[in-house]
């Protein structure tokens, strides 16, 4: 009785120290996070067209007490839902600092969007790797950008997006009784993404996809696993309804952007290319070069200068070896792929849609979705450089200096991209 009361305190004890390390890590990221968030957030970049618009309807919002989830963004695409914060600090803050709050609501996004991502990197390799690969996705240039501008439905999406593949997996750690709660909420949290920026439509169905799949290798027997998808569908369709019933009573207006956007209503000549098979082939290899072999691409259009830097890459050198060789393991190991294979099917499956088959790639806003994908996968070699120098101090030491320099780096590049942006 004594020897099990002891094996007791010592895995009480283990599990104590791991909250403990997992709390100091998170903390020392989201304060190494704020100042690149904060910094000359109401100046920089100059305010833009969709801020502009945003207000304005923010304004009207509060003005008329149109305060229903169902209510149509300006652009008919999506609902104010993901604006509700936003709202919130328009009240506190007053009508001189309305674009601060805007970009305010981006920033807390942003902040919420790395405890999801660290717990996800934690669970797939250990906390150290976890606070390297967290610290280089907070300051990415191209996620800072869309941290401080108000574009507050596409941070939403991909903040709200890691904490559904958070939920699923507590969901499926041990299928128990508890497993019903995780699974539901992740199916009220798809159900939310739904009412917001269109691509999150990628996360709700590939969430799905991963829950199936995963029941399968798990080898849930087959009443269980349907009960499971059941929860998740249920709860899905329960939560959008109402914005179903909407959108159906307004279908042209919700489908608006999405014609707009769609590379089969381009305007002719496009790029100087009026055939269509030389139109689609100059679609795909724009989106491989952007969105694998990662390289710096101006696909002309107003948007792209917003959302990239476009004489640089979209990410660092150490992030794209990281996410080359990390491809290539999880490709290679069949362990790794059947616990991330999900990461690469987000990345595979946005470059389709949000890319290929939409106007003026590489768009950072329709590509934004994928970028935790790519620094999840790049942990994976962090990890296994680690492990094969059997955990050495000096390797650790050399990866986490690495970190911070190239965070360094990602923080100079976005300060030197605001001094000549094009909004």
């Amino acid at each position: 009785m004594n020897l099990e009361f002891s094996m007791f305190l010592q895995v009480a004890d283990s599990m104590t120290k791991s909250t403990l390390k997992t709390i100091i890590f998170i903390s020392l990221i989201l304060f190494l996070s704020v100042f690149p968030r904060v910094w000359n957030l109401s100046e920089k970049p100059p305010i833009i067209v969709d801020e502009h618009a945003n207000i304005r309807m923010l304004k009207e919002v509060i003005e008329k007490g149109e305060f229903d989830i169902t209510k149509f963004h300006w652009d008919f695409s999506k609902t104010i839902l993901s604006y509700y914060p936003t709202i919130f600090l328009f009240q506190i803050l007053g009508p001189r600092n309305h674009l601060l709050a805007l970009r305010l609501t981006s920033v807390i996004f942003s902040l919420l969007a790395l405890l999801p991502f660290y717990l996800i990197v934690k669970k797939l390799t250990d906390d150290k790797i976890a606070f390297i690969t967290t610290l280089l996705f907070s300051y990415s240039y191209f996620f800072l950008q869309f941290s401080r501008v108000g574009w507050v439905d596409i941070t939403s999406v991909i903040t709200v997006g890691l904490y559904l593949f958070l939920f699923l997996n507590l969901g499926l750690r041990s299928l128990t009784k508890r497993s019903n709660f995780w699974i539901a909420t992740s199916g009220i949290i798809s159900g939310l993404i739904f009412y917001a920026y269109r691509s999150g439509i990628i996360y709700i169905t590939l969430s799905l996809f991963y829950l199936a799949t995963s029941l399968y290798l798990k080898k849930v027997e087959f009443k269980r696993a349907l009960k499971y998808l059941l929860i998740f569908i249920s709860t899905f369709i329960i939560t959008i309804t109402p914005w179903v019933i909407k959108t159906s009573q307004n279908l042209d207006k919700y489908n608006l952007r999405a014609r707009v956007v769609d590379i089969r209503n381009v305007n002719i000549p496009y790029h100087g290319l009026t055939d269509k098979k030389d139109i689609y082939k100059y679609q795909i290899t724009t989106s491989v070069k952007s969105w694998l072999l990662l390289e710096s691409i101006d696909g002309g259009g107003s948007e792209n200068p917003r959302y990239l830097p476009l004489k640089v890459p979209p990410l660092n050198i150490l992030v794209r070896v990281s996410f080359w060789i990390g491809s290539l393991i999880i490709i290679l190991n069949k362990k790794h792929f059947q616990k991330m294979y999900v990461w690469l099917l987000i990345i595979l499956v946005t470059i389709l849609l949000g890319q290929v088959l939409t106007v003026d790639p590489p768009n950072g806003a329709r590509a934004l979705i994928a970028l935790p994908s790519y620094y999840i996968i790049s942990s994976i070699t962090f990890s296994q450089v680690y492990v094969k120098s059997h955990k050495n101090k000096f390797v650790l030491a050399a990866l986490i200096f690495l970190a911070f320099f190239f965070s360094l780096y990602d923080l100079y590049t976005y300060q030197l991209w605001m001094e000549w942006i094009r909004v």
